[in-house]
Protein backbone atom coordinates (compact mmCIF):
# COMPACT_ATOMS: atom_id res chain seq x y z
CA UNK A 1 0.00 0.00 0.00
CA UNK A 2 1.46 3.42 -1.03
CA UNK A 3 1.59 6.42 1.33
CA UNK A 4 -1.31 8.26 -0.31
CA UNK A 5 -3.67 5.31 0.15
CA UNK A 6 -2.45 4.98 3.73
CA UNK A 7 -3.54 8.51 4.51
CA UNK A 8 -6.73 8.75 2.45
CA UNK A 9 -8.61 9.79 5.59
CA UNK A 10 -6.60 13.04 5.59
CA UNK A 11 -8.36 14.13 2.41
CA UNK A 12 -11.47 14.80 4.43
CA UNK A 13 -9.80 17.38 6.66
CA UNK A 14 -10.54 21.06 6.20
CA UNK A 15 -6.83 21.81 6.51
CA UNK A 16 -4.19 21.07 3.90
CA UNK A 17 -1.79 18.31 5.01
CA UNK A 18 1.41 17.42 3.20
CA UNK A 19 4.74 15.67 3.54
CA UNK A 20 7.69 16.80 1.39
CA UNK A 21 10.78 14.67 0.66
CA UNK A 22 13.81 16.94 0.92
CA UNK A 23 16.05 14.51 -0.97
CA UNK A 24 13.79 13.96 -4.01
CA UNK A 25 12.25 17.40 -3.79
CA UNK A 26 8.82 15.82 -4.26
CA UNK A 27 5.71 15.45 -2.16
CA UNK A 28 5.42 12.13 -0.46
CA UNK A 29 1.83 13.05 0.37
CA UNK A 30 -0.42 16.03 -0.29
CA UNK A 31 -4.19 16.26 -0.03
CA UNK A 32 -6.60 18.11 -2.29
CA UNK A 33 -7.11 20.89 0.25
CA UNK A 34 -3.63 22.31 -0.39
CA UNK A 35 -4.41 22.63 -4.11
CA UNK A 36 -7.73 24.29 -3.27
CA UNK A 37 -6.09 26.88 -1.02
CA UNK A 38 -3.50 27.71 -3.69
CA UNK A 39 -6.20 27.87 -6.37
CA UNK A 40 -4.68 25.20 -8.59
CA UNK A 41 -5.03 21.49 -9.35
CA UNK A 42 -3.40 18.69 -7.42
CA UNK A 43 -1.45 17.56 -10.49
CA UNK A 44 0.01 21.02 -11.06
CA UNK A 45 0.91 21.22 -7.39
CA UNK A 46 2.74 17.87 -7.47
CA UNK A 47 4.70 18.92 -10.53
CA UNK A 48 5.52 22.31 -9.00
CA UNK A 49 5.99 21.78 -5.25
CA UNK A 50 7.49 25.28 -4.80
CA UNK A 51 4.53 27.08 -6.39
CA UNK A 52 3.61 28.40 -2.97
CA UNK A 53 6.60 30.80 -3.02
CA UNK A 54 5.18 32.64 -6.03
CA UNK A 55 1.86 33.11 -4.18
CA UNK A 56 3.29 34.74 -1.03
CA UNK A 57 2.25 38.40 -0.76
CA UNK A 58 5.20 40.68 -1.70
CA UNK A 59 4.93 42.56 1.60
CA UNK A 60 5.25 39.27 3.54
CA UNK A 61 7.80 37.44 1.37
CA UNK A 62 10.96 38.49 3.21
CA UNK A 63 9.44 37.60 6.58
CA UNK A 64 8.21 34.19 5.32
CA UNK A 65 11.49 33.33 3.58
CA UNK A 66 13.49 34.11 6.71
CA UNK A 67 11.22 32.01 8.91
CA UNK A 68 11.23 29.04 6.53
CA UNK A 69 15.02 29.01 6.64
CA UNK A 70 14.80 27.91 10.28
CA UNK A 71 13.50 24.51 9.10
CA UNK A 72 16.94 23.60 7.79
CA UNK A 73 18.36 24.33 11.21
CA UNK A 74 16.06 21.73 12.68
CA UNK A 75 13.43 24.14 14.06
CA UNK A 76 9.66 23.93 13.60
CA UNK A 77 7.93 26.97 12.15
CA UNK A 78 4.42 28.31 12.78
CA UNK A 79 3.56 31.60 11.07
CA UNK A 80 0.65 33.53 9.56
CA UNK A 81 0.97 35.40 6.28
CA UNK A 82 -0.89 36.45 3.16
CA UNK A 83 -0.97 34.79 -0.28
CA UNK A 84 -2.31 36.13 -3.55
CA UNK A 85 -4.65 33.79 -5.41
CA UNK A 86 -5.53 35.64 -8.56
CA UNK A 87 -6.92 38.99 -7.37
CA UNK A 88 -7.86 37.61 -3.96
CA UNK A 89 -5.84 38.02 -0.78
CA UNK A 90 -5.96 35.03 1.57
CA UNK A 91 -4.56 34.66 5.04
CA UNK A 92 -3.01 31.28 5.91
CA UNK A 93 -1.64 29.64 9.01
CA UNK A 94 1.43 27.64 7.99
CA UNK A 95 2.84 25.01 10.39
CA UNK A 96 5.96 23.09 9.28
CA UNK A 97 8.17 20.61 11.11
CA UNK A 98 11.51 19.07 10.00
CA UNK A 99 12.04 15.28 10.32
CA UNK A 100 15.61 13.91 10.31
CA UNK A 101 16.82 10.40 9.54
CA UNK A 102 18.67 8.22 12.07
CA UNK A 103 21.88 10.02 11.20
CA UNK A 104 20.36 13.43 12.01
CA UNK A 105 20.17 14.50 8.39
CA UNK A 106 16.99 16.41 7.30
CA UNK A 107 14.86 13.92 5.42
CA UNK A 108 11.31 15.26 5.14
CA UNK A 109 9.27 18.32 6.07
CA UNK A 110 5.67 17.89 7.16
CA UNK A 111 3.16 20.65 7.12
CA UNK A 112 -0.39 21.75 7.84
CA UNK A 113 -1.76 24.78 5.99
CA UNK A 114 -5.04 26.39 7.11
CA UNK A 115 -7.07 29.11 5.38
CA UNK A 116 -7.71 31.64 8.17
CA UNK A 117 -8.99 34.48 5.97
CA UNK A 118 -12.36 34.80 7.68
CA UNK A 119 -10.83 34.66 11.13
CA UNK A 120 -8.17 37.22 10.23
CA UNK A 121 -10.66 39.59 8.63
CA UNK A 122 -12.81 39.33 11.74
CA UNK A 123 -9.78 40.09 13.90
CA UNK A 124 -8.85 43.04 11.70
CA UNK A 125 -12.40 44.37 11.85
CA UNK A 126 -12.38 43.94 15.61
CA UNK A 127 -9.03 45.67 15.88
CA UNK A 128 -10.26 48.48 13.65
CA UNK A 129 -13.46 48.71 15.68
CA UNK A 130 -11.45 48.82 18.91
CA UNK A 131 -9.20 51.48 17.41
CA UNK A 132 -12.18 53.59 16.37
CA UNK A 133 -13.82 53.05 19.74
CA UNK A 134 -10.63 53.99 21.56
CA UNK A 135 -10.18 57.01 19.31
CA UNK A 136 -13.75 58.13 19.99
CA UNK A 137 -13.21 57.54 23.69
CA UNK A 138 -9.89 59.38 23.89
CA UNK A 139 -10.89 62.28 21.64
CA UNK A 140 -14.44 62.83 22.86
CA UNK A 141 -14.82 66.49 23.94
CA UNK A 142 -16.80 65.39 27.01
CA UNK A 143 -15.10 63.71 29.99
CA UNK A 144 -15.44 59.92 29.76
CA UNK A 145 -14.38 57.18 32.11
CA UNK A 146 -14.89 53.51 32.79
CA UNK A 147 -15.18 52.32 36.37
CA UNK A 148 -15.63 49.05 38.22
CA UNK A 149 -19.21 48.94 39.51
CA UNK A 150 -18.19 46.88 42.55
CA UNK A 151 -15.12 48.78 43.74
CA UNK A 152 -15.94 52.15 42.09
CA UNK A 153 -12.30 52.29 40.96
CA UNK A 154 -11.49 54.11 37.72
CA UNK A 155 -10.40 51.70 34.99
CA UNK A 156 -9.91 54.15 32.11
CA UNK A 157 -10.25 57.91 31.54
CA UNK A 158 -10.06 60.06 28.42
CA UNK A 159 -8.14 63.27 27.76
CA UNK A 160 -11.14 65.51 28.37
CA UNK A 161 -11.54 64.04 31.87
CA UNK A 162 -7.85 64.64 32.60
CA UNK A 163 -8.12 68.25 31.37
CA UNK A 164 -11.39 68.96 33.18
CA UNK A 165 -10.51 67.47 36.56
CA UNK A 166 -6.76 68.13 36.61
CA UNK A 167 -5.70 64.60 37.64
CA UNK A 168 -3.18 62.65 35.57
CA UNK A 169 -4.19 59.29 34.12
CA UNK A 170 -2.08 57.53 36.75
CA UNK A 171 -3.77 59.51 39.54
CA UNK A 172 -7.23 58.72 38.17
CA UNK A 173 -6.49 54.99 37.98
CA UNK A 174 -5.49 55.01 41.66
CA UNK A 175 -8.78 56.64 42.70
CA UNK A 176 -12.48 55.78 43.01
CA UNK A 177 -15.63 57.70 42.12
CA UNK A 178 -16.02 58.64 45.78
CA UNK A 179 -12.72 60.56 45.67
CA UNK A 180 -14.11 63.25 43.35
CA UNK A 181 -17.37 63.79 45.24
CA UNK A 182 -18.33 65.74 48.38
CA UNK A 183 -18.41 63.40 51.38
CA UNK A 184 -22.15 63.95 51.86
CA UNK A 185 -22.86 62.67 48.30
CA UNK A 186 -21.01 59.35 48.63
CA UNK A 187 -23.90 57.46 50.25
CA UNK A 188 -26.21 58.50 47.43
CA UNK A 189 -23.53 57.42 44.93
CA UNK A 190 -23.19 53.94 46.44
CA UNK A 191 -26.97 53.53 46.53
CA UNK A 192 -27.25 54.47 42.85
CA UNK A 193 -24.38 52.53 41.26
CA UNK A 194 -25.44 49.36 39.48
CA UNK A 195 -29.18 50.00 39.86
CA UNK A 196 -29.89 52.08 36.79
CA UNK A 197 -30.04 49.30 34.19
CA UNK A 198 -28.00 48.86 31.04
CA UNK A 199 -28.35 52.51 30.03
CA UNK A 200 -28.60 55.22 32.64
CA UNK A 201 -28.98 58.97 32.81
CA UNK A 202 -28.70 60.81 36.10
CA UNK A 203 -28.91 64.51 36.93
CA UNK A 204 -27.77 66.82 39.67
CA UNK A 205 -24.39 65.37 40.72
CA UNK A 206 -21.52 67.34 42.24
CA UNK A 207 -17.86 66.67 41.50
CA UNK A 208 -14.62 68.20 42.75
CA UNK A 209 -11.59 68.91 40.56
CA UNK A 210 -8.05 68.42 41.84
CA UNK A 211 -7.92 72.15 42.67
CA UNK A 212 -11.12 71.91 44.71
CA UNK A 213 -13.42 73.56 42.16
CA UNK A 214 -17.01 72.35 42.55
CA UNK A 215 -18.64 71.18 39.33
CA UNK A 216 -22.34 70.49 38.78
CA UNK A 217 -22.80 67.66 36.28
CA UNK A 218 -25.29 65.33 34.65
CA UNK A 219 -24.04 61.86 33.74
CA UNK A 220 -25.08 59.24 31.22
CA UNK A 221 -23.67 55.77 30.87
CA UNK A 222 -24.23 52.11 30.17
CA UNK A 223 -23.06 48.89 31.72
CA UNK A 224 -20.33 46.85 30.03
CA UNK A 225 -17.58 44.32 30.63
CA UNK A 226 -14.11 45.85 30.61
CA UNK A 227 -11.05 43.65 31.02
CA UNK A 228 -13.25 40.90 32.45
CA UNK A 229 -14.67 43.28 35.09
CA UNK A 230 -18.24 44.45 35.57
CA UNK A 231 -18.05 48.09 34.64
CA UNK A 232 -19.90 51.14 33.42
CA UNK A 233 -18.76 53.69 30.88
CA UNK A 234 -19.82 57.19 31.85
CA UNK A 235 -20.04 60.48 29.97
CA UNK A 236 -20.00 63.66 32.05
CA UNK A 237 -21.99 66.74 31.01
CA UNK A 238 -20.76 69.86 32.80
CA UNK A 239 -23.76 72.07 33.68
CA UNK A 240 -21.94 74.31 36.18
CA UNK A 241 -22.54 77.50 34.20
CA UNK A 242 -26.21 76.64 33.70
CA UNK A 243 -26.66 75.95 37.41
CA UNK A 244 -24.96 79.20 38.33
CA UNK A 245 -27.01 81.11 35.78
CA UNK A 246 -30.15 79.45 37.11
CA UNK A 247 -29.23 80.42 40.66
CA UNK A 248 -28.62 83.99 39.52
CA UNK A 249 -31.96 83.97 37.72
CA UNK A 250 -33.70 82.66 40.86
CA UNK A 251 -32.06 85.37 42.97
CA UNK A 252 -32.94 88.03 40.39
CA UNK A 253 -36.51 86.73 40.25
CA UNK A 254 -36.80 86.85 44.03
CA UNK A 255 -35.56 90.44 44.01
CA UNK A 256 -37.95 91.32 41.21
CA UNK A 257 -40.83 89.57 42.99
CA UNK A 258 -39.98 91.44 46.19
CA UNK A 259 -39.97 94.71 44.27
CA UNK A 260 -43.22 94.01 42.42
CA UNK A 261 -44.95 92.70 45.53
CA UNK A 262 -44.13 95.91 47.39
CA UNK A 263 -45.81 98.03 44.74
CA UNK A 264 -49.33 99.20 45.59
CA UNK A 265 -50.42 99.02 41.96
CA UNK A 266 -52.30 95.91 40.82
CA UNK A 267 -50.10 93.96 38.38
CA UNK A 268 -51.26 90.86 36.52
CA UNK A 269 -50.88 89.12 33.18
CA UNK A 270 -53.15 86.79 31.20
CA UNK A 271 -52.71 84.43 28.26
CA UNK A 272 -54.72 84.40 25.05
CA UNK A 273 -57.50 82.46 26.82
CA UNK A 274 -57.86 85.06 29.60
CA UNK A 275 -56.19 82.76 32.13
CA UNK A 276 -53.92 84.18 34.80
CA UNK A 277 -50.19 83.91 34.08
CA UNK A 278 -48.79 85.91 36.99
CA UNK A 279 -49.80 88.53 39.55
CA UNK A 280 -48.41 90.54 42.46
CA UNK A 281 -49.61 90.59 46.08
CA UNK A 282 -51.68 93.76 45.58
CA UNK A 283 -53.68 92.07 42.82
CA UNK A 284 -54.08 88.86 44.83
CA UNK A 285 -55.28 90.73 47.92
CA UNK A 286 -57.70 92.77 45.85
CA UNK A 287 -59.18 89.64 44.24
CA UNK A 288 -59.47 87.89 47.61
CA UNK A 289 -61.16 90.97 49.12
CA UNK A 290 -63.65 91.35 46.26
CA UNK A 291 -64.50 87.71 45.58
CA UNK A 292 -63.50 85.93 48.79
CA UNK A 293 -61.11 83.52 47.09
CA UNK A 294 -57.60 83.31 45.67
CA UNK A 295 -56.90 83.39 41.96
CA UNK A 296 -54.21 80.89 40.99
CA UNK A 297 -52.09 80.62 37.86
CA UNK A 298 -54.14 79.04 35.07
CA UNK A 299 -57.49 80.22 36.51
CA UNK A 300 -59.82 82.38 34.43
CA UNK A 301 -59.64 86.04 35.47
CA UNK A 302 -63.43 86.31 35.11
CA UNK A 303 -65.24 85.41 38.31
CA UNK A 304 -68.81 84.07 37.83
CA UNK A 305 -70.11 86.93 40.02
CA UNK A 306 -68.85 89.59 37.58
CA UNK A 307 -71.71 91.02 35.47
CA UNK A 308 -71.75 89.84 31.86
CA UNK A 309 -71.57 93.40 30.53
CA UNK A 310 -68.38 94.02 32.54
CA UNK A 311 -66.86 90.71 31.35
CA UNK A 312 -67.54 91.59 27.73
CA UNK A 313 -65.95 95.02 28.27
CA UNK A 314 -62.74 93.45 29.62
CA UNK A 315 -62.63 90.78 26.91
CA UNK A 316 -62.92 93.49 24.29
CA UNK A 317 -59.94 95.33 25.80
CA UNK A 318 -57.87 92.13 26.13
CA UNK A 319 -58.61 91.25 22.48
CA UNK A 320 -57.52 94.69 21.30
CA UNK A 321 -54.18 94.31 23.09
CA UNK A 322 -53.78 90.74 21.77
CA UNK A 323 -53.97 92.32 18.30
CA UNK A 324 -51.11 94.67 19.15
CA UNK A 325 -52.73 97.77 20.70
CA UNK A 326 -51.59 99.51 23.89
CA UNK A 327 -54.44 100.78 26.06
CA UNK A 328 -54.71 103.42 28.79
CA UNK A 329 -58.10 104.13 30.38
CA UNK A 330 -59.84 104.86 33.69
CA UNK A 331 -62.28 102.50 35.37
CA UNK A 332 -64.51 103.28 38.33
CA UNK A 333 -65.84 100.55 40.60
CA UNK A 334 -68.13 100.66 43.62
CA UNK A 335 -67.02 97.26 45.02
CA UNK A 336 -65.47 97.82 48.44
CA UNK A 337 -66.13 101.56 48.23
CA UNK A 338 -65.87 103.89 45.28
CA UNK A 339 -62.51 103.68 43.57
CA UNK A 340 -61.16 104.85 40.27
CA UNK A 341 -58.28 102.96 38.62
CA UNK A 342 -56.02 104.00 35.78
CA UNK A 343 -55.52 100.82 33.71
CA UNK A 344 -52.55 100.21 31.41
CA UNK A 345 -52.61 97.16 29.13
CA UNK A 346 -49.62 96.08 27.03
CA UNK A 347 -48.99 93.02 24.79
CA UNK A 348 -46.54 90.30 25.87
CA UNK A 349 -44.26 89.34 22.98
CA UNK A 350 -42.46 86.05 22.33
CA UNK A 351 -40.20 86.88 19.40
CA UNK A 352 -42.80 88.12 16.85
CA UNK A 353 -45.85 86.49 18.44
CA UNK A 354 -48.19 88.05 21.01
CA UNK A 355 -48.79 85.43 23.70
CA UNK A 356 -50.59 87.44 26.36
CA UNK A 357 -51.39 90.76 28.03
CA UNK A 358 -49.73 92.46 31.02
CA UNK A 359 -51.90 94.87 33.00
CA UNK A 360 -51.21 97.54 35.63
CA UNK A 361 -54.03 99.05 37.65
CA UNK A 362 -53.33 102.18 39.71
CA UNK A 363 -55.77 103.53 42.29
CA UNK A 364 -56.13 107.20 41.31
CA UNK A 365 -59.13 108.02 43.55
CA UNK A 366 -57.02 110.16 45.87
CA UNK A 367 -55.41 111.80 42.89
CA UNK A 368 -58.81 112.74 41.47
CA UNK A 369 -59.95 114.06 44.83
CA UNK A 370 -56.74 116.06 45.09
CA UNK A 371 -57.40 117.51 41.66
CA UNK A 372 -60.88 118.58 42.82
CA UNK A 373 -59.34 120.25 45.87
CA UNK A 374 -56.89 122.05 43.60
CA UNK A 375 -59.79 123.42 41.61
CA UNK A 376 -61.51 124.65 44.81
CA UNK A 377 -58.21 126.07 45.98
CA UNK A 378 -57.89 128.05 42.77
CA UNK A 379 -61.34 129.53 43.46
CA UNK A 380 -60.24 130.51 46.96
CA UNK A 381 -57.04 132.02 45.57
CA UNK A 382 -59.16 134.14 43.24
CA UNK A 383 -61.14 135.30 46.27
CA UNK A 384 -57.90 136.29 48.01
CA UNK A 385 -56.84 138.20 44.93
CA UNK A 386 -60.25 139.90 44.88
CA UNK A 387 -59.87 140.90 48.55
CA UNK A 388 -56.41 142.23 47.85
CA UNK A 389 -57.44 144.13 44.75
CA UNK A 390 -60.80 145.54 45.86
CA UNK A 391 -61.46 145.49 49.60
CA UNK A 392 -57.96 146.66 50.56
CA UNK A 393 -57.87 149.33 47.84
CA UNK A 394 -60.88 151.24 49.34
CA UNK A 395 -59.47 151.74 52.85
CA UNK A 396 -56.02 152.55 51.50
CA UNK A 397 -57.49 155.23 49.22
CA UNK A 398 -59.46 156.68 52.18
CA UNK A 399 -56.31 156.84 54.32
CA UNK A 400 -54.42 158.64 51.59
CA UNK A 401 -57.24 161.21 51.27
CA UNK A 402 -57.48 161.81 55.04
CA UNK A 403 -53.72 162.31 55.30
CA UNK A 404 -53.88 164.94 52.55
CA UNK A 405 -56.48 167.05 54.47
CA UNK A 406 -54.70 166.74 57.83
CA UNK A 407 -53.63 170.22 59.09
CA UNK A 408 -49.96 169.66 59.50
CA UNK A 409 -49.27 173.39 59.98
CA UNK A 410 -51.46 173.62 63.09
CA UNK A 411 -51.52 170.31 64.90
CA UNK A 412 -53.84 171.73 67.58
CA UNK A 413 -56.52 172.38 64.98
CA UNK A 414 -59.78 170.77 66.31
CA UNK A 415 -60.46 169.46 62.79
CA UNK A 416 -57.41 167.17 63.07
CA UNK A 417 -59.16 165.26 65.87
CA UNK A 418 -62.05 164.38 63.54
CA UNK A 419 -59.58 163.22 60.87
CA UNK A 420 -57.77 160.97 63.35
CA UNK A 421 -61.10 159.37 64.22
CA UNK A 422 -61.77 158.69 60.56
CA UNK A 423 -58.25 157.21 60.25
CA UNK A 424 -58.88 154.84 63.18
CA UNK A 425 -62.12 153.62 61.58
CA UNK A 426 -60.37 153.04 58.25
CA UNK A 427 -57.50 151.12 59.94
CA UNK A 428 -60.02 148.85 61.70
CA UNK A 429 -61.70 148.21 58.36
CA UNK A 430 -58.33 147.39 56.79
CA UNK A 431 -57.48 145.04 59.72
CA UNK A 432 -60.70 143.11 59.11
CA UNK A 433 -59.80 142.63 55.45
CA UNK A 434 -56.33 141.43 56.44
CA UNK A 435 -57.88 138.90 58.85
CA UNK A 436 -60.02 137.55 56.03
CA UNK A 437 -56.92 137.15 53.82
CA UNK A 438 -55.06 135.35 56.63
CA UNK A 439 -57.97 132.95 57.15
CA UNK A 440 -58.17 132.19 53.43
CA UNK A 441 -54.39 131.66 53.26
CA UNK A 442 -54.50 129.26 56.23
CA UNK A 443 -57.31 127.28 54.58
CA UNK A 444 -55.34 127.06 51.33
CA UNK A 445 -52.23 125.88 53.27
CA UNK A 446 -54.21 123.05 54.90
CA UNK A 447 -55.57 122.01 51.50
CA UNK A 448 -52.05 122.09 50.05
CA UNK A 449 -50.81 119.72 52.74
CA UNK A 450 -53.72 117.34 52.09
CA UNK A 451 -53.12 117.42 48.34
CA UNK A 452 -49.38 116.88 48.76
CA UNK A 453 -49.97 113.95 51.12
CA UNK A 454 -52.46 112.40 48.70
CA UNK A 455 -50.09 112.73 45.74
CA UNK A 456 -47.22 111.30 47.78
CA UNK A 457 -49.28 108.20 48.52
CA UNK A 458 -49.66 107.42 44.82
CA UNK A 459 -47.45 104.61 43.44
CA UNK A 460 -44.37 105.70 41.56
CA UNK A 461 -44.65 102.64 39.27
CA UNK A 462 -44.78 103.40 35.56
Amino acid sequence: MDMESQYDFLSFLNDAVWCFDVISQQFRYVNQRLADIYGTSLDVLKDNPFIWRRLVHPDDYSFVDKKMGRLYLGESVEIEYRILVGSLVRWVSDKRSPVADNKGKLEVITGILSDITEKKEAELKLAQSEYIYRSLFDNNPNPLWIYNTETLRFLAVNRAAIDKYGYSEEEFLSMTLADIRPAEDVEKLRATVGKLGRYSHSKGWRHYTKKGQLLYVNISGYSTIYKEQKAEIVMVHDITSQVRNQKEIVIAKRKLDALINNINDLIWSVDRNYRLLSSNLSFQRSVEFLFGKKLLGGDSVFDPSVPKREVEHWKKNYDRVLKGERLLFNMTTSRGGKKTFEIRMLPIMNEHEIIGVVCVGRDIQRKLEAEKRLILQNIELKEVVALASHEIRGPVTSLMGLINIFNKANLSDPFNGEIIGYIEDTINELDGVIHKIVEKSHSIQIDNEAIYSSLQNQSDYE
